[in-house]
């Protein structure tokens, strides 16, 4: 009973690490300004108004919609909302009023991104972004890496943020639902297309349909791999594979690495041959892997250090084998901050990661 209790503890704790184990306001600062910044240039071609104008007998609203009694907005209305969205997203991008601009940002993300689900057809990449902005909407995203924390700063308020869970639980949260959105597609795949969704004629038919049917400048590549069987067969059962077992990726750092870099690579392998997500619109979610500070240290440690009393250089013994586990391969499997300045005389010293291996 005693083991069993255990066992249980250890779960529990391993469960509580995973979504609240400290973590500096950096990394999901750095995650908020990329996925904003990136969400705000992709908006600057995404016109509401234009939706907006669809005659009324087209409107076919989702369930979302229409238990929330949401219609379509005048075009004049929707240009003004689709203005003060862009405002918003560039002030969260700043960190300005970070608090008040994220959850407007959220709000008319909701609506604008919306609106055009509701004349027949389904895109599939709004959702995910409507879910990042409620995620970031609800964190602390503004103590670090934006204006908030100056102006907290030089009026003689707290500045800088201890490291806390109340900067993990967002990234995770993203990880979740990227995982699930991947994992759905690739069930999908399996419901509706079976075991002869990854036969190599059906992915030449995708490559042939989307090259000819569709009014798009797609490259001659697409058709050379068209004819290429077991390429195509190849392609189709990697793409399932990935989809399927992303959800491995919140439990396992190699798991990380290979599916989370897969799905990135076949992701842009779909906007280069199909011409899918041209505008890659989930690039801006794949901030929220990246262990930025991590990426800090490997930098740091690789840049040259001064010469003078005190210094630590790269080869030195007391840095020898403190970054021996600062390699490429480890980037997306990182768990936590990693800093090169917490390295004792000690040879044997190695570079602490806190929280879950």
């Amino acid at each position: 009973m005693s083991e069993a209790r255990a066992e249980l503890r250890w779960i529990g704790e391993r469960w509580r690490s995973f979504w609240f184990a400290p973590m500096s306001p950096v990394n999901h600062a750095v995650c908020r300004v990329v996925f904003y910044g990136y969400l705000l240039w992709m908006s600057l071609s995404f016109q509401s108004a234009a939706w907006a104008s669809v005659p009324d007998a087209f409107w076919l609203p989702t369930a979302t919609f229409e238990r929330l009694g949401l219609v379509a907005a005048s075009p004049a209305l929707a240009r003004g909302l689709d203005v003060a969205w862009k405002i918003s997203l560039g002030l969260a991008c700043l960190g300005l009023a970070t608090r008040a601009s994220a959850a407007t940002a959220f709000v008319l993300g909701f609506y604008l991104l919306g609106l055009p689900q509701n004349f027949g057809k389904t895109d599939h990449w709004s959702g995910l972004l409507v879910v990042v902005l409620g995620v970031v909407a609800f964190a602390r995203s503004g103590d670090a890496l934006s204006v908030d924390s100056q102006i907290r700063t030089r009026t003689g308020g707290r500045g800088g943020h201890a490291a806390s869970g109340e900067y993990r639980w967002p990234l995770r949260m993203v990880w979740l639902a990227m995982a699930w959105v991947f994992f759905a597609a690739g069930v999908s795949k399996l419901r509706h297309g079976g075991i002869e969704w990854m036969s190599a004629e059906n992915f030449r038919l995708i490559l042939l349909s989307h090259h000819y049917q569709l009014d798009r400048n797609l490259p001659e590549l697409g058709l050379s791999i068209a004819e290429i069987p077991w390429l195509c067969s190849g392609l189709a059962i990697a793409t399932v594979l990935l989809e399927v077992g992303a959800p491995a990726s919140l439990v396992g750092r190699r798991a990380r690495l290979v599916l989370i870099r897969g799905l990135f690579d076949f992701q842009l392998l779909n906007a280069f041959l199909l011409g899918v997500h041209a505008r890659l619109p989930f690039l801006a979610c794949y901030a929220f892997w990246v262990p930025w500070e991590h990426l800090r240290a490997v930098v740091g440690s690789r840049a040259p250090r001064g010469s003078g009393p005190g210094s630590i250089h790269r080869g030195s013994p007391e840095v020898t084998g403190a970054y021996s586990l600062h390699t490429s391969r480890e980037v997306l499997g990182a768990h936590e901050a990693i800093t090169p300045w917490n390295v004792s005389p000690s040879p044997s010293t190695r570079v602490r990661v806190i929280g879950p291996a």
